[in-house]
């Protein structure tokens, strides 16, 4: 249950995995890390392969005001989420989403544009999240290394990731 993880706090520079098989809540339980990110002040960065930027931010808000989107939308609700929407404004400023087409970018252009988020937004994240960081591409191409296997093109990836937790450590959760 998700719940048990309310006030889950990470140590900064940490590498965090989260698998389950399909339609296992996956992007659900790191929207929810999202948002308890958010309420506890924690600039957080959401870069998703799955998810658009405006699912990404619907997800979170449903976290943060304790409504399914579904009810969200729902007219016969609606006095219910205005009431709770008040909250929404925190997310806002503390929130940047970025969306990805899968096999489209690897490590180096999310660091380019945490990057740049910082040198012209001065946001520093206090949590980077990538969701299904195995639809990215490795710095390093396994074709390289005369490996074609899944498994080691994971393994690059997630080691590019651990570089990148080492990278913004002195701040940053990912």
């Amino acid at each position: 249950e998700i719940s048990k993880f309310h006030n889950y706090q990470l140590s900064n520079g940490v590498f965090v995995s989260n698998c389950a098989p399909p339609a296992g809540g996956k992007s659900k339980f790191l929207s929810y890390l999202a948002y308890q990110a958010i309420f506890q002040n924690r600039p957080t960065v959401y870069f998703s392969f799955e998810w658009s930027e405006d699912d990404v931010i619907a997800n979170v808000m449903s976290c943060l005001i304790g409504m399914s989107i579904h009810d969200m939308i729902d007219d016969s609700k609606i006095e219910e989420y205005k009431r709770r929407a008040s909250k929404i404004k925190m997310v806002a400023p503390k929130l940047r989403t970025k969306y990805f087409a899968n096999k489209t970018v690897n490590i180096n252009h999310l660091r380019t544009y945490l990057t740049k988020l910082y040198s012209i937004e001065k946001f520093k994240p206090g949590l980077i999240i990538i969701d299904y960081a195995d639809l990215m591409l490795p710095v390093e191409s396994t074709k390289k290394r005369n490996a074609d296997s899944t498994y080691e093109e994971m393994g690059l990836i997630f080691y590019d990731l651990k570089l990148l937790a080492d990278m913004f450590q002195r701040f940053c959760k990912i």
